[in-house]
């Protein structure tokens, strides 16, 4: 599985994970979603860093 695609399905849990608790974005069930999301994300742009530096 790609990352664009890992991230992209973190984010539509998100969502959904936000509408099961009204919208609540500091539940601790959309915070828990929302800290991997971050961890996807901070994984994809270092691995993005590392390629262009190979590349560079």
């Amino acid at each position: 599985m790609n990352s664009s695609y890992q991230i992209e399905q973190k984010r539509k849990e998100m969502i959904d994970v936000a509408k099961m608790n009204g919208f609540d974005l500091q539940h601790p069930a959309v915070l828990k979603v929302s800290q991997e999301l971050d961890k996807l994300l901070v994984t994809a742009m270092k691995k993005q860093m590392q390629e262009r530096r190979i590349a560079g």
